[in-house]
């Protein structure tokens, strides 16, 4: 393949979605994605108990056979870690860690869900996810503190 070829093949691939909701910037903390997680869902449960969110399983972790179960009972590739509904609306957010971005399935069924008149976000620490949550009208002013 010459140089000219590889630059035209480059130019034939599918642009990586552009994604339209708020990412959290890398901050390259060593805490997981799951410690994250369980720290702002311990912020939330104080915070505005009125306000239900619940996991939603990865696939990622479970070995073949159980994948090819889940994937029957509905597994979807791109699905965000945590669903959040309050009275007046719903949000979607996506937990990673320190260094990691969202991949293509995750960018495009965010973007989906913000195009469908959703809240998305990919988060990295309760403090912003708790300041979104209070941006989008699920939690009074002082609860993102």
């Amino acid at each position: 393949m010459t140089a000219l070829q590889s630059v035209f093949d480059a130019l034939d691939a599918p642009l990586k979605p552009i994604p339209l909701f708020a990412i959290e910037p890398k901050d390259g903390a060593t805490a997981s994605e799951i410690e994250r997680q369980t720290r702002f869902l311990g912020s939330l449960r104080i915070a505005a108990p009125q306000v239900i969110a619940w996991a939603v399983p990865n696939g990622h972790n479970r070995g073949l056979k159980d994948r090819a179960k889940a994937k029957k009972e509905g597994l979807r590739a791109g699905v965000p870690d945590l669903t959040i509904v309050w009275d007046q609306g719903v949000a979607f957010l996506e937990f990673k860690n320190g260094t990691d971005s969202p991949d293509e399935n995750q960018t495009d069924l965010l973007n989906y869900l913000q195009e469908v008149g959703h809240f998305c976000a990919v988060v990295r620490t309760p403090q912003f996810a708790m300041g979104l949550l209070e941006k989008w009208g699920a939690l009074p002013p002082r609860c993102a503190q």
